[in-house]
C-alpha cells in the first residue's frame, strides 16, 4: 500500500503455485494442520525473499464438514508479524 511498485510486492501468483504443490503432494485431515503447513512454507518464501516487514494470516476455510449439526462450515486461521518471529 505504501508504494505502486510491483518491486515491493509478494507474487500472489507464486504463493497460491506453492499452496497447490503442498496439497497434491499429500493429504490432511485437519485444517488446523494444514494451516499450519501452508503458514510454514510461505513463512520460508517470504523470508527467502527477504521480506520480513509483513504480516502472514493464513485462514483455511472447510466449507461441508462431515460433522452432523455443523451449518455453514468452519474455519481455522493463524495469524503472526514476521518482525516478530
Amino acid at each position: 500500500m505504501q508504494t505502486d511498485r510491483l518491486s515491493d510486492t509478494v507474487c500472489y501468483f507464486k504463493a497460491i503455485e506453492l499452496i497447490q504443490n503442498l496439497v497434491k503432494e499429500r493429504s490432511f485431515d485437519l485444517i488446523e494442520h494444514l494451516t499450519g503447513n501452508i503458514y510454514e512454507m510461505l513463512y520460508r518464501y517470504l523470508m527467502d525473499l527477504q521480506r520480513k516487514d509483513i504480516a502472514l494470516k493464513i485462514q483455511i476455510n472447510k466449507v461441508s464438514p462431515p460433522v452432523e449439526g455443523i451449518h455453514g462450515g468452519v474455519s481455522f486461521s493463524y495469524f503472526n508479524s514476521l518482525a516478530e518471529v
